[in-house]
């Protein structure tokens, strides 16, 4: 397993399974949408809004961005590299936290 899907897994069970919480929304490989800007994500998490299946997660649709976002950089050779252009994506969609 990987570690998003890990931290996507515990968290989806320690409250939504344990606790019973119905407003927590926690999607592996989500796409993020705010009108014309679209990122990928790894993994999201928002909470008060409706669990549900979506397609994709539209900011305009759901009144607000994603709480928090994970992310694994995909350049071998520069990890680096590919976080400036991203973590602009996300700041575009209105994304405050990724880790």
């Amino acid at each position: 397993m990987s570690a998003v899907a890990y931290v996507c897994d515990a968290v989806e069970i320690h409250f939504c399974i344990e606790r019973g919480r119905t407003d927590i929304y926690v999607e592996r490989a989500a796409r993020i949408r705010n009108g014309d800007v679209r990122v990928d994500a790894d993994g999201l998490v928002t909470v008060g809004i409706p669990r549900r299946l979506r397609n994709f997660y539209c900011v305009g649709t759901e009144g607000r961005p994603p709480d928090f976002a994970l992310d694994v950089i995909g350049s071998v050779q520069d990890p680096w590299q590919d976080w400036p252009a991203k973590a602009e994506r996300y700041a575009a969609v209105g994304l405050r936290e990724c880790w």
